[in-house]
């Protein structure tokens, strides 16, 4: 597969998918298959954390709301 074919998956944060701010990605593999996958997910860096854990603590605070 030649790298024009390899799409980059974003995050999931705050119930959206967003681009991630990480330059580096892996790819897996499908154990099924024995084949790698088309798709290379982030490495996810303290910028892509630090979103997501604000995100979920503002998500939190919501719910300890609710009656």
């Amino acid at each position: 597969m030649s790298a024009a074919n390899i799409e980059s998956a974003p995050v999931l944060i705050a119930g959206q998918w967003q681009p991630s701010s990480a330059d580096k990605t892996f790819q897996a593999a499908n154990p099924a298959a024995g084949e790698m996958l088309p798709t290379h997910f982030p490495v996810s860096n303290w910028d892509d954390c630090d979103r997501a854990l604000t995100a979920a603590c503002q998500a939190a605070e919501q719910l300890r709301q609710l009656p």
